[in-house]
């Protein structure tokens, strides 16, 4: 239900060695154009969290998310990290009002 590709991994590891070691929480976040996405920011964790360990670094998700949105797979690419689920808005277009065009 939660996997971190080792390019992302390395990324994330990179970005926390200059930070108090804190769990990462991944979470839906609004967008102005794009309609809800994942984020991430440091949290505690909460009865409610599945909580992930991969490689030294402590993600934690809420449960109930997972079961709405199904895995999250982050990856990195050039620019930066990519989530990937089953997020959707609830007319499946973008959020801003285009219809999905």
């Amino acid at each position: 239900m939660f996997e971190i590709t080792p390019a992302a991994s390395e990324r994330i590891r990179d970005f926390m060695a200059a930070r108090q070691s804190s769990p990462i929480r991944i979470h839906v976040a609004p967008s102005l154009t794009d309609g809800p996405s994942l984020a991430m920011t440091f949290d505690s964790a909460s009865g409610s969290d599945a909580v992930y360990e991969v490689d030294g670094v402590t993600f934690l998700v809420d449960r109930k998310l997972l079961d709405d949105i199904g895995p999250i797979r982050i990856d990195c690419d050039a620019i930066g990290l990519r989530f990937s689920s089953h997020l959707t808005t609830e007319d499946g277009g973008c959020g801003c009002g285009c219809g999905g065009h």
